[in-house]
């Protein structure tokens, strides 16, 4: 009938082959217990990708009743999904998942879906745990018609196995769990002890028994004949994993899941345990534990608002041992729900980790002292609430105070989570130090902590970057690149020096004349790329001079003024050219010694192009597999151009004819924009078959290989200090190691990056399409993030904004950040709509303020001071903005999706 996976929230996705007559069997005896005839009205509540649907669309189809079908973000507004099924559309049976009922307020249920007035006659619940009478009592109006079932069954049978009618006796003795009901037709359960026998009365495994539902999981290889039926007459149990307790009128009610189960502090608990005693305390509304790197979470929701997480906290301490005490308890206005509406423990996770990270330490004495005398009377109170007022003295000792071991451990774990870091000596000092020994001991930490990064910091601006690139020379001495080009009067064409990508990304091939001269310390062995003209952000070192030879700036127009003078910027169009379709790639602009300089750029017309930045007249074009999105880069030796493309392969193509070298197969689209690794003169890229590439081109060889196993690569390499730094589609960011392509470290966001990432201080800069911006130290920990209001695809760059280094960064919620280098908001620009393309720094000058390109997908492109965010000048192009701006030499190139590539030059003068 239909194939379906796994929900994946207790174990890993399993692929479920659904027969005819395993659904119809499901379907024919809901429809009897529930009598659901052509005058009912059923809520299509589950997703299709969640089984129950089946029952929803089916159970309608075959009574002639109507079903509700409503957009998925309705189902997150809890206001107006009431209101649709109760005022507008009269449902009569419901079929969800308590989470669902869980959004409602108790009083909005009582008066509307579950009051006495209610059209409906039936709802189900399944799919979770059946929440207790005393819950459902909350729920209903006392005079509620309404008739409750407990649906329990597992995928692996579609659907259902069990039901249970909840009765008027059920709700008198206000049952704490519900049984799962009888089996349903062609089904039969057992359970089982440790040793796999079938037990009759007491706790133990689930098992669900079939002989005519039989799916088929994952492929099973089983006897089929001639009519598609399963042959084999033997009862097929399949394992539910939930542990199960049989009572004395041989009713089955739920206990816990078989994962549920931890190690915790050398003992055994179940965190089902601590979600039952919480449900206890009066006002909580819903619970959910989580035990993930070494701490216990525990999530509530109520309706109140004072401090329920003290009494909680209070409440689990005197009814547990002390193996059971979480190291926090959190309210949250509601608990995050996945597609299947389900509890979404990936975003609970997400908010563990989230205020883990946001501890802050303080740096001064004083601050230090009165922190940590908190934390010590709020963790010896906790194991002796009798002592909530506790004097420290400076020669207290933390366990003579009343204090334990454990309480030692959650609180140097609370501390490490502040800094960002482990250190042993913490919790030793805690249990044998006093506390002046504490305060002074974590002191010592927090200045080395700082002073460690203000030295890794102050090495980018010092001299110890001039190292020459041993590489380069060779390359250089061995002649590489005099081809076949050839200029104008048939002389040998010089090898390119230097090229331009987008997001500021500037490297000098390894030819390069300027080597030896004024740039010498913005490309070296310590710093791979220069991310600006002006400024190399990776070694701070100052690269004004070169900056003002290249940039189109005579001495006379440098103009020195009080700060006070800004900058009238106007844009004049230089000239245009049609690529022939849709224009996604960004340009890569490539210069020589002699003043020439080319601009590359390809399309969806599979066309690639080289041109004249002067006067945008054409080099050569060629046509290459399939449509190109990748934004090219150059060769070390300044000869070649590469580019990826959607038919998987990396084209290298030499610049002054446009002959292809060399051509290297991937598994799939190549969106990936290609790098250049100075050091070793490999290309790097990645590729939607989830792997990333070092090429020799010179050799015409693979290098290395590197199987990211989490997602296509779409983002643009970053490669700093030997390693490289790339997203994933999967949601990872991840180091990787330039010599061999082993994983150094995966840090996980749990949703896709599109964004490449970039360095500050440090740190490594990327975003994601939650929305948020992190800041990633070396060694993989995060150190802080930023929320915007929507997907991020832009790619952050590095500017210097009030005289600091600053992060700039655009959003789908229609905004241009910048951020200072700690992560908090220098100002916002509201753009007119979503901003892909990635912006671009460049200087008016060297005494002038810097200012930042913007571009939106409608088509406007934007100048902005970095300093203010006040835009200096605006225009409009005919078609959306995807592909990210490039400027040299003052001219400022982008393409547009009206199919152009535009080339515009930029008029400055002082106002």
């Amino acid at each position: 009938a239909y194939c379906i996976t796994t929900s994946g929230t207790t174990s890993a996705p399993k692929i479920v082959s659904v027969p005819h007559r395993c659904i119809v069997s499901n379907l024919l005896a809901l429809r009897e217990i529930f009598s659901v005839s052509p005058e009912d009205c059923l809520f299509l509540a589950s997703p299709l990708t969640f089984d129950p649907s089946i029952i929803e669309l089916f159970i309608s189809i075959i009574s002639g009743a109507s079903i509700l079908i409503v957009p998925d973000y309705i189902k997150q507004i809890p206001d107006r999904l009431l209101d649709i099924l109760y005022h507008r559309n009269s449902i009569t049976i419901l079929q969800a998942t308590p989470s669902l009922l869980y959004q409602f307020k108790s009083s909005e249920l009582k008066r509307t879906l579950l009051g006495n007035n209610t059209s409906l006659r039936i709802l189900a619940l399944g799919g979770e745990e059946f929440p207790p009478i005393s819950v459902v009592n909350q729920w209903k109006d006392p005079g509620c018609p309404v008739e409750f079932y407990n649906l329990y069954g597992i995928t692996e049978v579609s659907c259902w196995s069990n039901c249970y009618h909840v009765t008027a006796e059920d709700y008198k003795l206000k049952l704490k769990n519900v049984p799962i009901g009888e089996p349903l037709n062609g089904i039969e359960v057992k359970v089982t002890n440790k040793d796999g026998e079938k037990i009759r009365q007491g706790e133990g495994l689930l098992w669900i028994g079939i002989k005519e539902r039989v799916c088929d999981i994952n492929n099973e290889r089983r006897d089929i004949n001639n009519k598609g039926d399963i042959s084999n007459k033997d009862i097929i149990w399949r394992c539910t994993g939930d542990i199960v307790r049989i009572l004395n009128n041989s009713h089955i009610i739920y206990l816990y899941r078989t994962d549920t189960q931890i190690k915790r502090q050398g003992k055994r608990l179940d965190l089902s345990t601590i979600q039952s005693c919480v449900m206890e305390v009066d006002d909580i509304k819903q619970c959910y534990v989580i035990y993930d790197e070494n701490k216990l979470w525990v999530f509530i929701v109520s309706e109140m608002v004072n401090e329920l997480e003290t009494i909680v906290l209070s409440y689990i301490q005197n009814k547990l041992p002390l193996y059971y005490h979480p190291d926090c308890v959190r309210d949250i206005q509601s608990l995050p729900l996945t597609s299947h509406g389900k509890i979404n423990r990936k975003k609970l996770l997400k908010i563990m980790h989230e205020e883990s990270r946001n501890i802050k330490i303080p740096t001064t004495l004083c601050e230090l002292t009165k922190w940590l005398k908190n934390l010590w009377q709020k963790h010896i109170s906790l194991v002796d609430q009798c002592k909530e007022d506790i004097t420290i003295e400076d020669s207290s000792y933390f366990i003579m105070l009343g204090g334990n071991s454990l309480q030692a451990v959650y609180l140097t774990d609370y501390i490490q989570s502040a800094l960002h870091s482990r250190h042993p000596v913490i919790l030793d000092c805690l249990l044998n130090k006093n506390f002046s020994q504490n305060i002074h001991c974590l002191y010592d930490i927090i200045n080395i902590y700082i002073g460690l990064d203000e030295i890794s910091t102050q090495k980018h601006n010092g001299s110890v970057i001039e190292n020459s690139n041993p590489k380069k020379q060779k390359l250089e001495k061995d002649g590489l690149g005099f081809r076949n080009g050839k200029d104008d009067s048939g002389n040998h064409r010089s090898n390119f020096e230097y090229f331009i990508c987008r997001g500021n990304r500037t490297y000098q091939c390894a030819t390069s004349s300027l080597q030896h001269g004024k740039m010498k310390s913005c490309c070296n062995q310590h710093n791979k790329h220069v991310s600006n003209l002006y400024k190399c952000s990776d070694c701070d070192t100052d690269s004004s001079e070169f900056y003002k030879e290249n940039s189109g700036l005579r001495e006379s127009q440098i103009i020195k003024n009080n700060g006070d003078m800004k900058p009238k910027i106007e844009l004049q169009s230089l000239w245009k050219y049609d690529t022939g379709k849709c224009v996604d790639s960004s340009p890569c602009v490539s210069a020589r010694s002699d003043g020439s300089s080319v601009v590359f750029i390809g399309s969806h017309s599979h066309k690639f192009t080289a041109l004249d930045v002067n006067n945008g007249d054409i080099i050569w074009e060629i046509y290459l597999g399939d449509r190109i999105e990748s934004s090219p880069c150059l060769s070390n030796c300044g000869t070649f151009v590469i580019v990826g493309c959607y038919d998987g392969m990396l084209y290298i193509i030499n610049v002054n004819n446009g002959d292809i070298k060399w051509r290297f197969q991937t598994g799939s689209h190549i969106k990936s924009s290609p790098v250049l690794d100075p050091l070793t003169s490999f290309i790097v890229f990645g590729s939607h078959d989830q792997c990333l590439y070092a090429v020799d081109i010179d050799k015409e060889e693979c290098k290395w290989k590197c199987a990211v196993n989490n997602g296509s690569l779409f983002s643009t390499p970053l490669i700093y200090n030997n390693t490289v730094y790339i997203g994933t589609l999967g949601g990872q960011l991840l180091a990787i190691n330039t010599d061999d392509g082993s994983i150094k470290w995966r840090l996980d966001v749990n949703k896709p990056i599109f964004s490449s990432p970039c360095y500050l201080y440090n740190s490594i800069i990327v975003a994601s399409v939650n929305g948020y911006i992190y800041s990633v130290s070396l060694t993989g920990n995060v150190m802080w993030t930023f929320q915007t209001n929507a997907p991020i695809f832009c790619s952050p760059v590095i500017s210097e904004c009030r005289q600091n280094k600053c992060v700039i960064i655009g959003s789908h919620d229609n905004h241009l950040y910048c951020l200072n280098q700690s992560g908090q908001l220098n100002w916002k620009f509201k753009s007119s709509s979503h901003i892909y393309s990635t912006p671009f720094v460049y200087s008016t000058s060297t005494r002038l303020e810097h200012s930042s390109q913007n571009a939106s997908t409608n088509g406007d492109l934007n100048i902005i001071s970095v300093s203010t965010g006040e835009v200096l000048y605006s225009i409009q192009l005919p078609g959306e903005l995807f592909s990210s701006p490039v400027i040299y030499q003052n001219k400022l190139l982008i393409g547009c999706r009206d199919n152009h590539l535009y080339c515009f030059q930029i008029e400055h003068e002082l106002k």
